[in-house]
């Protein structure tokens, strides 16, 4: 994931709602969100209820800048906090 500034920061908060058994999974749901994004367009992490420990749903944010390279597709990303 070297094309995404902060994703230390997105795989600790991922994994501080996620339920343990599916801790791995932050990378997996992030690059399921990079297939359907568009340049310049906001992506947004979906994490449904069903994942998480105290069953709500999450949504993390990652603004996009086209210039990346590797399995980002060309685009940048940069994390931004989840709610």
């Amino acid at each position: 994931m070297d094309d995404v500034i902060a994703y230390d920061e997105y795989e600790k908060d991922f994994q501080s709602v996620v339920l343990p058994e599916y801790k791995w999974m932050a990378e997996q749901f992030l690059l399921e969100a990079i297939e359907d994004c568009e340049p310049e367009e906001r992506l947004e992490v979906h994490m449904p209820d069903e994942y998480s420990r105290d069953k709500s749903g999450y949504t993390f944010w990652f603004d996009t800048q086209t210039g990346g390279s590797g399995a980002n597709g060309g685009v940048l990303l940069m994390y931004t906090g989840f709610y």
